[in-house]
């Protein structure tokens, strides 16, 4: 221990040397290495990872669209009470509150592969559960997610065909 410097001063210290053990004295610096392909410029930046894909927001009449043709899977994220109450034709329940519970049975029932096109709706453009779950499909790996902002609101308003 130094006895000329205050102790809360030697705890600092101690820490910058750890930081700079643990990182290089260049990385201090904002100078570290980067990792680079053979044959490629030591000096430039690694590739970022790649971005997940976001959802992708739609209107009525392209759901209108993918609905009638079934060329996609409609998940409706409203709870249980509201999908039995009228849902839009073919579409699949899985409420967002237990949707990190029940995608792996869904994808099993339905035959559900990543790379085809899922669009989820809910209630109306206030509601937030289409989007969050929508976000839940991304994170899982689903790369052709549709969102459907309108929701039953839009879907009633406009005359079109529910399901009991």
């Amino acid at each position: 221990m130094n006895p000329k410097l205050p102790r809360p001063l030697l705890f600092l210290a101690g820490a910058a040397i750890a930081v700079v053990l643990a990182i290089g004295p260049l990385g201090v610096l904002g100078l570290h290495a980067r990792a680079s392909a053979p044959g490629s410029a030591p000096d430039q930046p690694a590739a970022a990872p790649a971005a997940l894909a976001q959802p992708r927001t739609i209107g009525l009449d392209e759901f209108r669209k993918l609905v009638a043709t079934r060329q996609a899977v409609i998940l409706d994220a409203r709870p249980e009470g509201e999908f039995s109450g009228g849902h839009v034709p073919h579409a699949v329940n899985l409420p967002r509150y237990r949707a990190k519970k029940s995608i792996a049975a869904l994808e099993t029932s339905l035959g559900l592969t990543k790379d085809q096109p899922v669009v989820v709706y809910c209630c109306s453009k206030l509601c937030t559960d289409s989007g969050m779950l929508a976000q839940i499909l991304v994170q899982r790996g689903y790369s052709h997610v549709l969102l459907f902002k309108g929701g039953m609101v839009d879907w009633q308003t406009h005359g079109l065909p529910q399901e009991m």
